[in-house]
C-alpha cells in the first residue's frame, strides 16, 4: 500500500515538474491573470489526474489488487482519491470563479486576452469554438460530481441505488474529460504535460466506459445455490476506542439478506462460522465480492 502511495504521489510530482516546464517565466511574473491562468491549468490537471486514477482502482484489476495487497486496500485508496479530486477541482473552480466576480464588482480591472493563433487551418482553430461549451459542461459536471461524491460519503441511499448513482460519476468524469482536452492551454501543446494529461484522461475515460457498460467483475462471477441457512447469534465486538459494540447480530427468520445481491456472505474459518457483511464500500476482511442470488 505504502508502495502504490509513493507511486501516486511520483506521478502528481510528474504532473507538477511537467507544469513547470510548460510555465518557464511564471515565477519571474508579478501578473496577477498570468498567476491565475497557470493555476487554473494546473489544480486542473491535478484534480483530471487524479480522478483518472480513481476511475481506474474502481476496475478492480488483478494487477491493481497486487499493488495495493488487497481489494480492501484498493477500494479505500479509491475513496481517499476521489475525495482529493473533489477538493482539488474546487480549487479550480474558485480560481475560475472568484476572479471573474471580482472584476464584475469593478475590484480587478479586466485582463486583456491576446488574440492567438490565427491560422485557420491549424488544430486549434478547430478548437477554439469549442472553449465556450467546455466551459459550461465542465461546470454542470463538476456540481454533479460533488453531489456525486456527498451521496457516496454519506451513504444515504441503500446499495442498489448507490449502485447506479454511483456509476453516475463515470458520466461525469467524461464531461470533465471534454472539459479538460479542449481547455488545455495552447501554450502547453507543443510541451510533454500536454501528453501527459492526454494519456491520463484516455486511461480515465476507458475506465468510465468499461463502468457505464457494467463490465466490472463480469468475469468473475460465479453461479451458487444456496443449500441451507443457519442464523448466527452475536459473534464478535469491537474494541475501537475503548469501547464494546456488536459488530455482528442475529438476523431474524423470514429476513434473510441474502437475496439482496453483493450484500452478505457466510465464511468459515478454524472452528466457528463468521458472518462477515461484504460491502462495496466497507470491506472488513480481504475478500473478494460475491454475488449471490435466491434460489427458489
Amino acid at each position: 500500500m505504502r508502495k502504490t502511495t509513493a507511486t501516486i504521489m511520483l506521478l502528481l510530482a510528474a504532473i507538477s515538474g511537467l507544469w513547470l516546464q510548460a510555465e518557464p517565466n511564471l515565477f519571474s511574473s508579478d501578473n496577477f491573470f498570468q498567476w491565475r491562468s497557470a493555476l487554473i491549468q494546473y489544480s486542473g490537471m491535478l484534480a483530471v489526474g487524479l480522478m483518472s486514477i480513481t476511475m481506474l482502482l474502481a476496475l478492480r484489476l488483478p494487477f491493481i489488487e497486487w499493488l495495493t495487497k488487497g481489494l480492501d486496500k484498493s477500494y479505500r485508496l479509491h475513496k481517499h482519491l476521489g475525495i482529493a479530486s473533489v477538493l482539488v477541482a474546487a480549487v479550480h473552480w474558485l480560481l475560475a470563479i472568484i476572479p471573474k466576480q471580482l472584476v464584475r464588482a469593478g475590484i480587478l480591472d479586466k485582463p486583456v486576452r491576446g488574440a492567438g493563433p490565427n491560422n485557420s487551418d491549424s488544430l486549434y482553430a478547430l478548437v477554439r469554438p469549442l472553449r465556450g461549451l467546455a466551459e459550461q459542461v465542465g461546470e454542470v459536471a463538476f456540481y454533479s460530481f460533488v453531489v456525486l461524491a456527498i451521496v457516496a460519503l454519506v451513504g444515504v441511499i441503500r446499495y442498489k441505488g448507490f449502485r447506479y448513482s454511483h456509476k453516475l460519476m463515470s458520466l461525469a468524469f467524461l464531461a470533465i474529460a471534454f472539459h479538460s482536452v479542449i481547455l488545455i492551454k495552447h501554450s502547453y501543446w507543443p510541451y510533454p504535460i500536454t501528453y501527459a494529461c492526454l494519456a491520463l484522461i484516455w486511461v480515465g475515460s476507458v475506465a468510465a466506459v468499461y463502468s457505464l457498460f457494467g463490465r466490472i467483475g463480469k468475469t468473475k462471477q460465479h453461479t451458487a445455490t444456496v443449500a441451507n441457512f443457519r442464523f448466527l447469534p452475536v459473534l464478535c465486538t469491537s474494541t475501537r476506542r475503548n469501547t464494546s459494540a456488536p459488530l455482528f447480530r442475529s438476523w431474524p427468520l423470514g429476513r434473510t439478506r441474502l437475496s439482496n445481491p453483493s450484500l452478505y456472505l457466510f465464511w468459515a474459518l478454524a472452528s466457528c462460522d463468521l458472518a462477515v457483511p461484504i460491502r462495496s464500500r466497507s470491506f472488513l476482511m480481504k475478500f473478494r465480492r460475491f454475488a449471490f442470488s435466491s434460489a427458489s
